[in-house]
């Protein structure tokens, strides 16, 4: 094998002009080139093919190469994407044999592999093992074992983060392992598989000698191992290979004919009633932290029958529900609720809010709590073990964009989109309409539905009361304005939103408003009509209550009504009505502030600013 410093030296004298560096460097570098294609290949055509078409490209563009040091990786990156290309022009490929290899090496003096050292059987096993391996495993297993490269330079080069990286070659040493159990080899026959055929592979007989696997190149890290367990599947296709990548709002088929309707909650203690039906995994990806947005990913298995499975996604685009023994994904308006009719747990709920959400409801049971606050944090937890509920975290800020976050359906899966026009564009306008007492009350806004569109479609939301008051909420300012006195008061970005419709953040409305209550320790009583499309929550306030409607299908809020009894016993109720709309209609005329005094807030706002109003 050429060293780096010889190579860097004729790199550098070539770009200065050297014809004689150009050739030798050529010439140098082509059999390593050569071994590197092949063993990703398996086809001797495809591999000069790409190795010719590399050499070209690299004397044409080494006065472009910034960094003469960089010059190995820089010529790999080139016939990977040549390679790419190649596999994306001809998705069926032959692979190599021994035989081809052989031949190969018999013809080509220059590369005297290892081939005489092993049996002619255990030659053929290596080499048609290997190239029953996805492409994109072999990639990563040349990188790994033969390029001795680091996770972070395989995630650069793949187009990759470091974490999908490690799940990635965790994925790709176990189907080594597999496929050379079937073949009588043993799991443990990995290494020695892997050594062999380097060796075969490599360009000569010096270089053959020094190819050994360290055991440490195999380790990849308890977490990248563990996402790549949880995941695995045999058969699997990801949404965007059935060609379906949705906006959307929900999942969860309340009357799907092959689930029972009790079987699509989100609480801890319930999740199936489909019989021989048990609970794996949940995970609880936090894309900006404990407090915001939580994605989540659910499997439900089914004891009976191994192979049989259900799974739940509610991601940033959409939510997902696939029914296994229909082999159908269900894509939905709405969130995941309880049918019953338990409060979503988290296991980054605070100790307090809890123990509230225990005593209003004694028969949920509480998550192994986590008080990790950063950003990207995932929760994986486990079923019960021995009466106590397992769970271990990680942290990565692009979970959502990784293959093992998202839910593996089998390739033949079918897709039925139960969305609305409004969940499919991902965002809605909506209007409030109705009174306080005697005054009218009017406000529009607008809210994304799903945690993709937050940054372009910021929840917004303006509501004037008669003459008596007006409240904004948006990104520039959030403030209740007092119409009579012309005195501003200044709160942070959202306070409004409490207790109010939430989807983005990925709970179902009625999840949303309860926990809003239980954070502000209100109780609160629940209910569904007998069609499961109506839900209600009465929220006790005092001398207050707040009735909130829900359409459970669409995950909106419908109707708020509101009541008050004065010191005096006098009552004030009230009623806002909400609509819905694809486009917004005429914007409608609010009071302009004009403050004559204008003050911070010491608090972020509550939900019983609704009752404010009536007061």
């Amino acid at each position: 094998m050429v060293e780096s410093t010889d190579l860097t030296e004729l790199v550098i004298n070539a770009q200065r002009g050297d014809e004689d560096s150009r050739n030798r460097l050529a010439e140098l570098i082509r059999p390593r080139l050569y071994s590197y294609v092949q063993r990703m290949t398996l086809r001797h055509d495809v591999t000069e093919d790409i190795v010719q078409e590399s050499m070209i490209e690299m004397l044409r563009f080494l006065d472009k190469l910034e960094k003469a040091d960089r010059f190995w990786p820089w010529l790999r990156r080139i016939a990977i994407n040549k390679l790419h290309h190649h596999h994306a022009r001809q998705q069926t490929r032959r692979a190599m044999s021994v035989d081809d290899i052989q031949h190969t090496l018999a013809h080509d003096n220059s590369r005297e592999g290892f081939a005489e050292m092993v049996t002619d059987e255990l030659k053929q096993i290596v080499v048609e093992t290997l190239g029953s391996l996805k492409p994109r495993y072999r990639e990563i297993l040349v990188m790994r074992c033969y390029e001795e490269m680091d996770y972070v330079h395989i995630a650069e080069e793949m187009g990759i983060t470091e974490f999908s990286s490690r799940v990635l070659f965790f994925r790709a040493k176990n189907a080594l392992a597999k496929k050379l159990t079937r073949r009588g080899l043993g799991r443990g026959a990995v290494i020695t598989a892997l050594v062999i055929f380097g060796r075969m592979t490599a360009e000569s007989k010096a270089t053959a000698a020094q190819i050994s696997i360290a055991s440490g190149t195999m380790k990849v890290g308890a977490a990248a191992a563990g996402a790549a367990v949880l995941t695995s599947k045999a058969t699997v296709a990801t949404l965007a290979t059935v060609g379906f990548l949705a906006v959307g709002s929900a999942v969860i088929i309340p009357n799907s004919p092959a689930i029972p309707s009790a079987g699509v909650g989100g609480s801890a203690a319930t999740v199936s009633t489909v019989p021989g039906a048990s609970t794996n995994e949940c995970w609880y990806y936090y894309p900006d932290g404990p407090g915001g947005a939580v994605m989540t990913r659910r499997t439900l298995t089914l004891s009976a029958h191994e192979n049989d499975y259900c799974q739940w996604l509610q991601n940033e685009l959409g939510n997902y529900y696939f029914d296994a023994r229909s082999n159908t994904v269900y894509v939905n308006n709405f969130n995941m609720w309880d049918p019953k009719l338990l409060v979503r747990r988290l296991p980054t709920d605070d100790a307090a809010m809890s123990q509230f959400l225990s005593r209003v409801q004694p028969e949920s049971k509480d998550l192994d709590r986590v008080t990790d606050q950063e950003a990207g944090l995932l929760v994986i937890a486990r079923p019960e073990e021995k009466g106590t509920p397992t769970s271990w975290t990680t942290h990565h800020l692009h979970m959502l964009k990784e293959d093992y976050f998202k839910c593996d359906w089998p390739k033949d899966v079918r897709i039925v989109d139960r969305r609305d026009e409004l969940h499919k564009q991902g965002w809605t306008h909506f209007r409030i309409t109705g009174n306080i007492g005697a005054d009218t009350v009017v406000g529009e806004g607008r809210i994304p539905l799903v945690y993709a569109k937050l940054k372009e479609v910021r929840p917004t939301l303006q509501l004037q009361v008669g003459y008596e008051m007006m409240i904004q909420d948006g990104p520039q300012d959030t403030y209740l304005y007092d119409i009579r006195s012309r005195s501003q008061t200044l709160y942070p970005v959202a306070s409004f939103f409490e207790g109010f419709v939430r989807p983005w953040a990925g709970l179902h409305t009625m999840d949303t408003i309860r926990r809003d209550a239980a954070r502000r320790q209100i109780w609160f009583k629940s209910r569904v009509s007998e069609d499961e499309t109506i839900g209600q929550v009465r929220l006790e306030c005092g001398s207050g209550s707040i009735i909130y409607t829900i359409d459970m299908e669409r995950d909106l809020l419908t109707q708020i009504d509101l009541e008050w009894t004065d010191t005096t016993g006098s009552k004030t109720s009230g009623t806002l009505n909400f609509t819905y709309q694809l486009k917004p209609e005429a914007p409608m005329e609010f009071i302009t502030p004009r403050p004559q005094s204008r003050h911070k807030s010491d608090s972020s706002g509550s939900l019983l600013w609704l009752l404010w109003l009536v007061q």
